[in-house]
């Protein structure tokens, strides 16, 4: 049994429309958005999904520790972010996982949704 639901945490409101509605119109259900690394945490320990999509900061920090339970997991994710001094450690840490510049496009959503969750490669995106 396939379970199609998606973790999604991202503090900015806007983009946690944009990446919720798209993840929506491909029939995932989503746990969040998760404006906040507290929040987001208990989701990526437990909840029945099946990847996540990161922003690398959230409200009380980063999603390190978040990406970490998901690699814990086995879970792929990918991170959605405007990137900034303070996030390229969680990156460097986490760098075999995707790492997209905001502000993304629906197309590009899709794409790293397939990715994300379907082990498609990623290609060249902009």
């Amino acid at each position: 049994m396939t379970n199609d639901a998606i973790l999604i945490c991202e503090d900015d409101p806007v983009q946690a429309r944009v990446l919720t509605a798209g993840a929506a119109k491909r029939g995932l259900t989503v746990y969040g958005p998760c404006p906040s690394a507290e929040e987001a945490i208990a989701a990526a320990k437990t909840a029945p999904i099946r990847g996540a999509l990161l922003d690398v900061s959230l409200e009380g920090g980063t999603v390190a520790r978040i990406a970490q339970a998901l690699e814990d997991r086995g879970l792929p994710f990918a991170f959605i972010t405007g990137y900034g001094p303070d996030t390229t450690h969680v990156l460097r840490a986490f760098n075999d996982h995707l790492a997209i510049p905001k502000p993304i496009s629906m197309e590009t959503l899709d794409m790293i949704l397939d990715s994300v969750l379907d082990g498609v490669p990623l290609e060249a995106v902009g």
